[in-house]
């Protein structure tokens, strides 16, 4: 079951009462921006919680003015009959609604009508030649109380708080970020927190960053971030159990192990995968122009492109032939390792990298890139390739951005505003923080020797000369 927060309610309660209004309208009602709203209307759409939108029709005004609920009754009840009469009433457009109940009747149906006589039509020429069917008792509405209500979804609200689920929006982080903090168990060093936010902008600033940032506790900076951190910062309820542990498991191997860092790398995947929903590349473009515009290098023409509407695969392997490693449009390759991940790897040449030093066969398997474990793993090893903490110690975002985009830079103002509500997320409490102090000065202080020490070279996945590129 898709697990609901408050801000998810109010959404779909807004979109039950009118479903046309625009993403800025909505976002207005339910106190978010567009994007994290847009996003998360997205999100109940792919887990199937929003099935779709329709209009409210007046029935009078169609001249559907009798409303018939009727009780039917099978001569029997074997499993072959029963599908028979269900998908005979699935078929049937007079009937708008049919339910399986309990007591006399086996089925309780909805019928609308034009007039009385309509629906006594209806009963000998369709009813009662339903399959099985041996009595049905109709039932004339004479006034509607109440029909066509929206869903009780606010009746969940009061689940969702003795649950403890936290507002994951970005705009509430802020106000979240004491609680949340205090859930996560992450704490820094006050003199650490303090060089890390004078570290804007500066590569000098970076290195005393990351300095500072070793010199806080093991124990403080081995600290994980759980699955009400994740949701404060954004995510979905859903994709931060998904994602969890895994996310720990890359923060520990690539030394991902401040607030900042873990902020800036969630930021980006999050980013990249519409909030851990998406780990594969569709290239699905209905337009032509779409295409061209998008790929004018490789697909230059309209005509060129309208072969490739509609057709993602055959798109994959056009634009991304001969390049990252692949080999040419033929083989297929363009479409084998098109962009997965919550970074969206893509190409042989990084998928082989990635394999190499992850120990993991995503050659001969690229699917296995979809599994959260193997999604975030590749996302660490590119973030690891790219120095990308050293950008992240120093707060440099756009610089991470094009690290990972390239100079397209999209979504650079929501990568920020990512950031800004993961950190917030992620960060303890300054309660928190002074009692670390506290403590730090009442013994002594680890000195730089004694700090923990990340990975070698010969750990990293490639030098500044192999640094894998994410995208063609």
């Amino acid at each position: 079951m898709y697990v609901l927060d408050r801000r998810d309610i109010e959404i779909l309660a807004e979109l039950q009462r009118d479903s046309r209004q625009s993403v800025q309208q909505l976002a207005g009602k339910v106190g978010l921006s567009a994007t994290p709203c847009w996003k998360r209307v997205k999100d109940m759409e792919s887990a199937g919680v929003i099935r779709g939108y329709g209009a409210s029709i007046d029935r009078d005004s169609v001249g559907l003015q009798l409303c018939v609920l009727a009780e039917v009754n099978l001569s029997q009840h074997t499993e072959a009959l029963v599908r028979e009469f269900e998908r005979a009433v699935a078929a049937c457009p007079q009937i708008i609604s049919c339910y399986s109940t309990t007591g006399g009747a086996d089925y309780s149906i909805k019928v609308l009508a034009t007039d009385i006589k309509a629906y006594e039509a209806f009963l000998h020429d369709t009813a009662f030649r339903l399959p099985g069917v041996t009595h049905i008792r109709s039932s004339v509405v004479l006034k509607e109380i109440k029909a066509d209500a929206s869903l009780p979804i606010h009746a969940t609200i009061d689940r969702a708080v003795r649950a403890g689920k936290p507002a994951r929006s970005p705009g509430g982080v802020a106000r979240a970020a004491t609680s949340i903090a205090g859930a996560a168990g992450e704490t820094r060093a006050a003199a650490a927190a303090a060089v890390a936010d004078r570290s804007i902008g500066s590569t000098r600033d970076a290195a005393i960053a990351s300095a500072a940032a070793a010199e806080a506790p093991a124990a403080e900076r081995g600290a994980g971030i759980d699955v009400a951190a994740l949701v404060a910062a954004g995510i979905g309820p859903t994709q931060a159990r998904q994602f969890e542990a895994a996310l720990n498991d890359t923060f520990a191997r690539f030394s991902i192990d401040t607030p900042v860092r873990r902020a800036a790398f969630v930021a980006q995947c999050a980013h990249e995968s519409a909030l851990f929903t998406t780990l594969e590349e569709s290239l699905y473009y209905r337009k032509p122009e779409r295409i061209c515009a998008i790929f004018k290098s490789k697909v230059p023409t309209l005509d060129s492109a309208q072969a490739l509407a509609c057709n993602p695969q055959r798109l994959a392997n056009r634009v991304y032939a001969n390049r990252n490693g692949n080999h040419d449009e033929a083989s297929g390759d363009g479409w084998r390792y098109r962009g997965r991940g919550l970074i969206q790897l893509t190409g042989r040449a990084n998928y082989a990298r990635a394999a190499a030093d992850l120990a993991r066969d995503y050659v001969a398997e690229p699917d296995l890139l979809l599994q959260p474990l193997d999604a975030c793993l590749t996302a660490g090893w590119f973030w690891n390739a790219g120095k990308l903490n050293a950008l992240a110690d120093a707060k440099r975002i756009d610089d991470i951005t094009r690290a990972v985009n390239g100079p397209a830079m999209a979504g650079a103002k929501e990568r920020r505003e990512l950031f800004e509500s993961a950190l917030a997320a992620f960060t303890p409490p300054p309660a928190s923080r002074s009692a670390t102090a506290s403590r730090t000065s009442a013994r002594t202080r680890p000195s730089a020797a004694a700090a923990p020490v990340r990975s070698g070279r010969a750990d990293r996945p490639g030098s500044a000369k192999s640094r894998p590129t994410r995208r063609a």
